[in-house]
């Protein structure tokens, strides 16, 4: 179902953000994760919730790819963390809601993107779109047997989890 920013359907959901993000302002980590549909569907959904949420909606995967792009391999590894929280700086809010956050986990940069994400948002109140499944009781990225693969057992201590499902 597409997501659009009017659709009455997707209210309760931006409600629940709003609450989660409540919650967590004040918290250690201040951040909420998004997971579930397609990643276009997350992406409309996350576009329109940031009109909601009155913050910007980076798109990391296209902004951190063009930052590091004319860096050698060696030298995109050692800048991905400082870049990425230069791109968080950059968007001059303390509210950000994140997408396409597929490129963390990238082996070739060699972060661990969930602690990447969690510490950022010591600094601004993250609502970032996992970019895996939610299933049960587990948020998951790649194939269990890729380099790439990470999987999180719910519920995370502190962080809410929000299904679009």
């Amino acid at each position: 179902m597409p997501c659009d920013s009017s659709d009455s359907s997707f209210e309760h959901l931006f409600d629940e953000v709003r609450q989660a993000v409540a919650t967590v302002r004040h918290a250690h980590f201040r951040l909420v994760w998004v997971a579930g549909m397609t990643p276009a569907e997350r992406g409309r959904f996350m576009d329109a919730l940031a009109l909601h949420l009155g913050c910007p909606c980076l798109k990391i995967g296209r902004s951190l790819s063009a930052s590091l792009l004319e860096l050698s391999p060696r030298l995109r590894a050692a800048s991905a963390e400082d870049t990425f929280l230069d791109l968080l700086l950059g968007a001059a809010s303390d509210t950000l809601c994140l997408d396409h956050l597929e490129v963390l986990f990238d082996p070739a940069l060699r972060l661990s993107a969930v602690d990447l994400v969690q510490n950022a948002s010591r600094r601004f109140v993250l609502v970032a779109a996992w970019p895996g499944e939610i299933s049960g009781d587990a948020l998951t990225f790649g194939p269990a047997d890729h380099p790439a693969n990470v999987r999180i057992s719910l519920p995370m201590a502190a962080i809410p989890v929000i299904s679009l499902t």
